[in-house]
């Protein structure tokens, strides 16, 4: 079992033809044809696992229409869940988009960032044993917070953070933390170049900060990881990319079913790069099947 704890979301999609532009402003009418709900955020984490492995999401919802869609494609998903209920809107994100050019036209962001409170917090992590392997996905929507981090570590579990900068004083004693590029660099305040070079110094300095394993995504240009003092390098993979929603989803999904699979850091950061790779071909939150990756 793999548990997966954050920032569950809603991803919704609105396809529609553009055929003429608004005599009120200057923007296109998109005459609404069909709309698409798919699972964001952990969810979508859990989502790239269950083919492949027995998975538990836990996380937080609201009280509202976008929380039943949720469980719903959950359901129809066969994925175990647990949800803490409570005020805060489940986060929605609704794309608009033309379907004559294949082409997002605006994104609807719905959300409560407020963080959670430390019972929430406990209540999610009484649900995990100890000693479990559990990937943590922030979108900084309040799920992840310093006390949730702290109650899992203390459970001896082996930890995979799909980070975000704004919270690295949060991310200690983890066996992996996971930035891309750009978040890499937010994280210590700096500009620097995609270069292996000035990377590899960076990872340096997030491995002390966060006592843990640096992982450091490069988009097309492919991964680094920090483990120890042990730099290795994944080279990238040529794929003509259709949509980078939930690229970084796939990765850590895959990361950590690798390493749970017994597969050493090499192959793991190999797959796991493979594995997001393919799925930016696809347009919109896609998964993968057995059929198109191996483990």
């Amino acid at each position: 079992m793999i548990y997966v704890v954050g920032d569950v979301m809603l991803d919704k999609y609105t396809y529609g033809g553009v055929q003429r532009i608004s005599p009120e402003a200057p923007i296109p009418i998109l005459k609404i044809e069909k709309s698409e709900y798919k699972l964001g955020g952990a969810a979508n984490v859990a989502n790239n696992l269950k083919p492949f492995s027995r998975v538990m999401l836990l996380g937080v919802l609201g009280k509202d229409e976008n929380a039943k869609h949720v469980e719903k494609l959950l359901r129809n998903a066969g994925i175990t869940f647990y949800f803490e209920k409570n005020k805060k809107k489940t986060t929605l994100k609704e794309r608009l988009l033309s379907m004559e050019y294949s082409q997002q036209l605006l994104r609807l962001d719905l959300e409560d960032s407020s963080p959670i409170n430390p019972k929430t917090a406990k209540n999610l992590v009484s649900k995990i044993p100890r000693n479990s392997y559990v990937i943590i996905s922030d979108y900084r929507k309040g799920v992840v917070t310093k006390e949730l981090l702290s109650f899992l570590t203390s459970k001896n579990c082996k930890i995979f953070v799909d980070g975000k900068p704004e919270n690295l004083s949060f991310y200690k004693n983890l066996f992996v933390l996971k930035f891309n590029y750009k978040e890499a660099c937010r994280a210590l305040n700096t500009d620097i170049t995609n270069k292996l070079s000035e990377l590899k110094k960076l990872a340096k300095k997030l491995s002390i900060i966060a006592n843990s394993n640096i992982i450091i995504t490069r988009a097309a240009e492919g991964s680094l990881g920090m483990f120890g003092s042990k730099l290795y390098v994944t080279k990238p993979q040529k794929v003509e990319v259709a949509d980078v929603t939930g690229a970084g989803d796939t990765f850590i999904a895959f990361l950590a079913l690798s390493f749970k699979k017994g597969k050493n850091i090499n192959k793991s950061l190999e797959i796991a790069n493979l594995a997001a790779s393919k799925v930016v071909s696809k347009p919109g939150t896609a998964i993968l099947s057995k059929k198109e990756i191996k483990i």
